[in-house]
């Protein structure tokens, strides 16, 4: 008789077949059961299931963020990552992840780039074993590009992000080879 909760976070990335599973869940719950679907992108979410929610919407400015990834991990983030992550903005769940990856496989964020942590994540392909990672490595990419931008004013760094997000896109899309396209982005920009 305890009421039990189940969070899902990044709702909207899931497929077809979770969908359809997660929205008979959401028609026939069990008692006590309850539900806390967050997304991102209110726009990209299966309409059954948005239709079945009710909706409460939360917007953290940057401080909110880092103040509660500090809470949520009883550290001072900013004693933890360099401040080409922290300012950039990322959800409060891309920050765990980040720190949650960076305590996995030992790497230091107050010495790393961001250009080298995204080339590690494309050098040892870790993008292709966790989806969270996956999300987290194009968030990094797309940053990467936008800071490039804003230090250099070279127009070639905005159709780099152009072209990889139409080609992230397809690839998604048609199911095509990610491994490809990551080499793709290492050779022509992360060796700018």
């Amino acid at each position: 008789n305890t009421p039990r909760f189940i969070v899902i976070d990044n709702v909207e990335k899931l497929n077809k077949n979770s969908a359809n599973a997660l929205l008979k869940l959401l028609e026939e719950p069990y008692e006590n059961m309850n539900f806390m679907l967050i997304h991102d992108n209110k726009h990209k979410l299966f309409e059954t299931i948005n239709s079945r929610c009710i909706k409460f919407n939360l917007f953290f400015n940057h401080n909110q963020t880092i103040e509660i990834v500090n809470k949520l991990l009883n550290i001072n983030i900013k004693e933890h990552f360099d401040t080409s992550f922290i300012n950039n903005y990322y959800s409060i769940g891309d920050l765990i992840n980040l720190y949650n990856f960076s305590l996995t496989n030992n790497i230091d964020l107050n010495k790393t780039s961001l250009k080298e942590l995204v080339n590690f994540l494309i050098t040892e392909k870790k993008y292709l074993k966790d989806q969270n990672i996956l999300s987290l490595c194009i968030k990094l990419i797309e940053t990467m590009f936008y800071n490039n931008f804003l230090k250099s004013k070279d127009i070639k760094f905005y159709k780099f992000y152009k072209y990889f997000a139409d080609k992230f896109f397809s690839t998604n899309k048609y199911n095509l080879d990610l491994e490809t396209l990551f080499i793709e982005i290492k050779a022509s920009s992360i060796n700018e």
